[in-house]
């Protein structure tokens, strides 16, 4: 089992966390500076939850499917948090506000 399990980390894992990695570029609030990091983050959350993979459940690939679009949706929410939102505009501190 765990040379199937070292296999879909090596192979399949990798493939799926590159291409959702790059899907991720240019949308909410991630760039192309972020794919290394991106990609770190998603193999760091898989590999700490390999463990947990019960064969009688669902397949490798599923698991690990399933592991990678969860982190990615925290990824997501984590980025659009209102304190860290890339969609709100910054003002310099001198700048004027008109009251409404």
């Amino acid at each position: 089992m765990e040379n199937a399990k070292q296999r879909v980390l090596e192979g399949y894992a990798r493939d799926v966390i590159r291409h959702k990695a790059w899907q991720l570029i240019g949308k909410y609030g991630f760039t192309l500076d972020d794919y290394d990091d991106l990609q770190q983050e998603m193999m760091l959350d898989l590999l700490r939850r390999i463990g947990r993979y019960d064969p009688d459940k669902a397949g490798l690939n599923t698991f690990v499917s399933r592991i990678v679009d969860r982190k990615i949706s925290n990824l997501i929410r984590h980025q659009r948090q209102e304190k860290r939102d890339y969609r709100l505009q910054v003002l310099p501190l001198d700048a004027q506000v008109e009251d409404q």
